[in-house]
Order: structure tokens, then C-alpha cells, then sequence
């Protein structure tokens, strides 16, 4: 049976904000924390943009050495990466939190890059905002669920 995207199912008209708001988050948090790292910065602004509608919390870098420094300071609950970007930056970034990855191509070396990189999740771009956000809805729940 095919999953449904959060908020659509039949039994529930809640919306994919409200799916979020039942999220255990980090402490002293009231929303989920997003980093997006790419250095496409026309895309990063347009996910940041629709992520921030559904009431996310959402910082962005456009390299992955200061997004480190960055998710050092702050704690995120999923980083959106580039495949693009440097994979030793984000597995240690992967070490804190899930990391999705975005790639402009099935090609094996970005697949095996993303496996390296210990991604959670790994898509092809343009990935649409609302694919974007039922994967991050995913990838919270599931995330949570394992933490003890």
C-alpha cells in the first residue's frame, strides 16, 4: 500500500503543519531545525522560503565547511545537503543529525558519495517542496523514534 503524504490521508484533515507540530523536538524548541547546505543559492532560498511557510526553523550555508561551524553552534534536527558538497563536512555533520542529500543525477559515484556520507535520505533534484517537506516529515519521525 503506497504511503500518503502527511496531512492527506482520509482520516485526518490535518495539514503538514500540523503533522510538524507533533514532532518531539530538541529541547528548548518549539519548532524542527533545518540546515540547508548547497551552493546553489537560488534553490537553497526557494526551500528555505517554502520550509519556513510550514514553520520550520531553517538556516542555510552554501559550503559545507561553514555549515559545520554553523550546526556547532546550533542543534538541527536534518541538514538538506548538496551532493556537491564536501563529503568529509558532511558526514561529520551526518555524526549529529540525519542528513538528506540532493543530487542532479542517478549516477553511481553520487549514490556511493551518499552512502559514504552516511545520508539518510538521498533525492533527485529539482525535488519539489512538497516531496521535500514529506521527507523531512519522515525523516524527523523516523529519527526521533530511535532516539532514546
Amino acid at each position: 500500500m503506497a504511503k500518503e503524504p502527511p496531512g492527506t490521508s482520509q482520516q485526518s484533515n490535518s495539514s503538514p503543519l500540523s503533522e510538524i507540530s507533533r514532532f518531539p523536538r530538541s529541547p528548548g524548541r518549539s519548532r524542527p531545525s533545518i540546515l540547508i547546505v548547497d551552493d546553489d543559492t537560488e534553490l537553497a532560498c526557494r526551500y528555505q522560503r517554502a520550509l519556513e511557510a510550514y514553520g520550520y526553523n531553517v538556516d542555510r550555508s552554501s559550503r559545507a565547511d561553514l555549515a559545520v561551524r554553523l550546526s556547532g553552534a546550533k542543534n538541527h534536527d536534518v541538514v538538506v545537503g548538496d551532493v556537491g558538497s564536501d563529503y568529509s563536512a558532511l558526514r561529520s555533520l551526518g555524526n549529529r543529525c540525519p542528513v538528506v542529500l540532493l543530487s542532479h543525477g542517478l549516477a553511481f559515484a553520487s549514490a556511493l558519495a551518499a552512502v559514504r556520507c552516511g545520508a539518510y535520505r538521498y533525492l533527485l533534484k529539482p525535488v519539489s517542496d512538497e516531496r521535500l517537506l514529506e521527507v523531512l516529515v519522515e525523516t524527523i519521525q523516523e529519527s526521533s523514534a530511535r532516539t532514546p
